[in-house]
């Protein structure tokens, strides 16, 4: 297990960052556990095992401008996660991949909020749980760069996570239909480039033509 060294900002590839003195690798389980509000940047590809956000004050932002960043495992999210999404218009292009589950009780975004990425930006994984919230900032045309997650399982029956996407911005499942939204739960839909879908339909949200409940 290789753990954030103090409670202050830094930068993941940094191996004085980290407990062990090395940068994680692709076996190593990354905690963010620390106590205190701090971020953790990462602006390269790297690759390790798994990631716990435990501490809900710790942000991870990942700015690895066409790099991949690759999560062998599990992913969990007490705190905050963003991809691409610091107020900088030339962040953009980056791509974040979770091999097992992306469980978020704290907040993940993907794209600035003022304009999107500057280039397509994506975090898939392979299933997405919890009740933290999502939010997808696009940009604004139809030609303008996506942000995306996509989940390679189905959709959940019951949406228990607040979820915006804005401008051109797409949340695409395997498979299935969000049937009801879960009392207190926000869905917010900004635009008509922004998408729930299913992977057989992404040019509709195809992913909520089941709702029934809200």
């Amino acid at each position: 297990m290789t753990n954030w060294k103090t409670a202050a900002d830094g930068s993941w590839t940094i191996p004085t960052s980290w407990d062990t003195g090395l940068v994680p690798g692709p076996a190593d389980d990354v905690v963010l556990g620390l106590a205190g509000g701090y971020r953790v940047s990462l602006t390269a590809s790297v690759a390790s095992h798994a990631l716990t956000i435990l501490n809900s004050a710790a942000s991870l932002v990942v700015t690895a401008t066409g790099g991949l960043v690759a999560f062998g495992g599990d992913v969990s999210v007490a705190g905050a996660f963003g991809v691409d999404s610091d107020r900088f218009s030339s962040e953009g292009g980056s791509s974040v991949t979770v091999a097992g589950t992306l469980t978020n009780t704290g907040s993940i975004v993907v794209g600035q909020a003022t304009g999107g990425p500057s280039a397509a930006t994506r975090l898939t994984a392979g299933n997405l749980t919890g009740a933290g919230s999502v939010t997808l900032n696009g940009g604004a045309g139809a030609a303008s760069p996506l942000a995306e997650i996509d989940v390679l399982a189905a959709a959940p029956g019951t949406l228990l996570a607040s979820t915006a996407l804005n401008g051109n911005s797409l949340l695409r499942y395997n498979s299935g239909q969000i049937g009801i939204i879960a009392a207190n739960v926000g869905l917010s839909l900004s635009g008509p480039l922004a998408l729930i879908a299913d992977a057989s339909d992404t040019t509709t949200n195809s992913a909520l033509t089941g709702l029934t409940q809200i």
